[in-house]
Parts: C-alpha cells; sequence; structure tokens
C-alpha cells in the first residue's frame, strides 16, 4: 500500500515509542527519585522538540500545496457561485410570476418572462 498519509503515523509512532522508551527506562534503571525526574524531564523535553521540529517540516512541506490547490480551485469554484446565484435568481423571477399569474395579472406575469396561460393569449379583456 502506498504511503499516502501526510506523516501524522509517523508523528504517532514516534510519540508512542518514545514514551515506551520512557517507561521502560524508568522500570529498568535503579537510580534515585530526583535523578529519574531529571532524566524524565530531559526526555520530555526533548521529546517535545522534536513533535515540534516535525511539525513545522510538516506545515513548511505542506502549505505551498494547499496554496497552489487554493489558486487552482479558487476560479472554479467562483464560477459555480456565480452559476448558483442565477438560477437562484431565475428561480426568484418564476416564482415571481407566478404569483402575479395566480393573482390574475398576467400581463405582469408575462412581463417577467412567464408564460401567458392557455386561452388567453390574444383574448380581448372585457
Amino acid at each position: 500500500m502506498a504511503n499516502n498519509d501526510s506523516g501524522m503515523a509517523f508523528v504517532a509512532g514516534f510519540l508512542f515509542g518514545g514514551a515506551l522508551g520512557v517507561g521502560l527506562g524508568l522500570l529498568l534503571a535503579p537510580k534515585s527519585g530526583a535523578e529519574t525526574r531529571g532524566e524524565i524531564v530531559a526526555h520530555g523535553d526533548a521529546l517535545r522538540q522534536r513533535a515540534e521540529d516535525m511539525a513545522a517540516q510538516i506545515t513548511h512541506n505542506v502549505t505551498p500545496a494547499i496554496d497552489s490547490l487554493r489558486h487552482q480551485v479558487t476560479p472554479a469554484v467562483d464560477v459555480v457561485r456565480h452559476r448558483m446565484g442565477m438560477e437562484k435568481a431565475e428561480e426568484g423571477m418564476e416564482e415571481a410570476a407566478e404569483a402575479a399569474e395566480g393573482a390574475g395579472a398576467p400581463e405582469a406575469a408575462e412581463s417577467m418572462g412567464a408564460p401567458e396561460p392557455a386561452g388567453t393569449k390574444g383574448a380581448a379583456s372585457t
């Protein structure tokens, strides 16, 4: 299987392995409490620094790809938004025409682009 994740599995494994190593070291090393606490702090600081460095590297590698993708997708999104706006405007015009037709104003409906009801075209009003 191809390695398609963004390094998060590696980071998780790295942190788990570090924690496991610290735990085993505490269990197996016969040292005083103060000495052990000092080592725990040192190992914790080293692990935190490694994790921060890896996160910065991942961010550095991923940010240009995200920016490039954003520049490629933005025009297409704008076109879709524009088309959706046009469709909504057309739907609004159709609804207004139907409302005018229902209110007995076929001339208003026709001026809004709705077809004239059947049997009324060319008929004289009385």
